[in-house]
């Protein structure tokens, strides 16, 4: 049978008696179309649908939605997520008018929302990174001597991160025998700056004074084998000493410099929170923090015992003296003072009297505030060797 209509919506063939044929908007007998195409003559047939026509029919929106749904599956990757969506919506769109519009537009529904919902978290996702938020950190970001409110300090919890551990040896060559030594103690960070992090400690940590003393010529210098410091903090990680600093006066104090990209603060660490504006007297309760004895994050808990004078050639300073155990491993390290729920630095330890009980001593942060000239050297064998040419 000869076909002189197709729908151009369903493509569907049929024949239309020739009274008829003049009347271009007849219906569709199969989709109910008005919109029909009509043959050059009405004995010509029309040329048959080909399958793949079919195929596109039914695979636009079967694409459309397949992708939608995948739009909605990589939200977790906004950007891919929208292409994917735009992609099956476009599919979806040029079978609307055609004989699975009802499939389409479910398609179409499908990636729309994917649309939506990968917008919404590609915004969130650029908000954060525009504005990431600061994290809450109670601990000093350095020396600071504006007034803290009472929030300030370090809670309990943190000060076994206060205090990291210090491991020094040198070797001296002589003649006959070499002279060497090693030696721990304790310090804490106070700041960061320039990729670098810096810590407080005691001078005598370095290890300089029996250095000094181990030569056994007559020239007075010693000739430097080996030298060389790590820091190992609370967590484990243990970093090389890349310099140090010495206070230009006879005051017990000393820095130390490490490679701060390997660490974090709050994990491997917390900044030694001091406070210039603290005030404290006889009978405060206090806590000495380091490693004694090579034992790491020790508490000891005391009272301050007594304030005393001490006097320089270029300043004053005082002295806290504490019955909290201070032991050798100590020095260098933390002493806290209790101010309800925290704590805040206020002193350096340093010393105990060998012999007797409870009669330990730290330096007054105070030191470190009113110290304006810092001797830097690296922490190397070269570099002790051309220091002690210069002296």
């Amino acid at each position: 049978m000869k076909f002189n209509r197709q729908c151009s919506s369903c493509h569907a063939q049929f024949y239309v008696p020739p009274t008829t044929l003049a009347d271009e908007q007849a219906f569709c007998p199969q989709c109910g179309s008005k919109t029909t195409v009509v043959t050059s003559h009405p004995d010509e047939a029309v040329k048959p649908i080909r399958a793949g026509n079919r195929f596109r029919q039914r695979g636009m929106p079967g694409w459309g939605l397949a992708l939608g749904i995948a739009s909605l599956i990589a939200c977790a990757l906004p950007q891919l997520g929208l292409v994917l969506s735009i992609m099956g919506l476009v599919l979806s769109a040029q079978a609307l008018r055609r004989r699975y519009a009802g499939f389409a537009i479910t398609a179409s529904v499908m990636c729309g929302l994917g649309i939506v919902v990968n917008t919404i978290v590609y915004i969130q996702a650029l908000s954060i990174h525009l504005n990431p938020l600061e994290s809450t950190n109670t601990s000093s970001p350095g020396i600071d001597a504006t007034k803290k409110d009472q929030g300030f300090g370090l809670r309990k919890s943190e000060l076994a991160l206060s205090a990291a551990t210090i491991y020094g040896d040198w070797i001296e060559e002589d003649m006959f025998d070499d002279d060497s030594i090693a030696w721990s103690g304790s310090a804490g960070v106070y700041s960061e700056s320039d990729g670098l992090l810096y810590l407080v400690t005691n001078a005598h940590c370095l290890g300089l004074e029996e250095l000094l003393a181990a030569d056994d010529a007559t020239d007075g210098r010693p000739e430097i084998k080996e030298y060389g410091m790590t820091v190992v903090f609370a967590s484990g990680v243990e970093l090389p000493v890349l310099s140090f600093g010495l206070l230009d006066d006879d005051i017990d104090i000393a820095f130390l410099t490490v490679d701060a990209s390997k660490v974090r603060n709050g994990k491997d660490y917390v900044m030694l929170p001091f406070d210039k504006t603290a005030t404290f007297v006889e009978g405060d309760e206090v806590v000495v923090v380091g490693s004694p004895r090579d034992l790491a994050g020790t508490q000891p808990f005391g009272r301050i015992s007594a304030l005393r004078n001490q006097q320089t050639a270029k300043q004053s300073y005082r002295i806290i003296q504490t019955d909290a155990a201070i032991n050798p491993g100590n020095s260098g390290g933390p002493l806290f003072l209790r101010r309800e729920d925290r704590y805040v630095c206020i002193g350096i330890n340093t010393s105990k009297i060998v012999g007797a009980d409870n009669l330990g001593f730290a330096i007054d942060a105070s030191v470190i505030f009113n110290s304006n000239s810092i001797f830097w050297s690296s922490a190397t064998a070269e570099a002790l060797r051309e220091w002690l040419e210069n002296r």
